[in-house]
């Protein structure tokens, strides 16, 4: 199955996407402190919803952890809410 067959399917696409945000989160220990992931199909975006105070984390120094994950999701952009 190729990348463009899973993203037709809506529900295994959304399931991937936020597996592999998870995950890319997890290696820094961060995943516990998302509160919900929001996928939005229209503008390719992700939007994670944190706990206050965690978005400097998420983001990293001057975005770069931000961007690393976009970078490795291709075509999707990714941002993040305190809430």
């Amino acid at each position: 199955m190729t990348w463009e067959e899973v993203v037709k399917n809506d529900s295994i696409a959304d399931k991937v996407l936020k597996n592999i945000v998870r995950i890319f989160y997890e290696k820094a220990r961060l995943d516990d402190k998302i509160k919900r992931m929001e996928i939005n199909r229209d503008n390719n975006t992700i939007t994670l919803i944190v706990f206050p105070k965690m978005t400097g984390l998420f983001l990293g120094r001057r975005g770069q952890t931000r961007d690393a994950l976009e970078r490795r999701l291709k075509r999707w952009k990714v941002m993040i809410e305190e809430r």
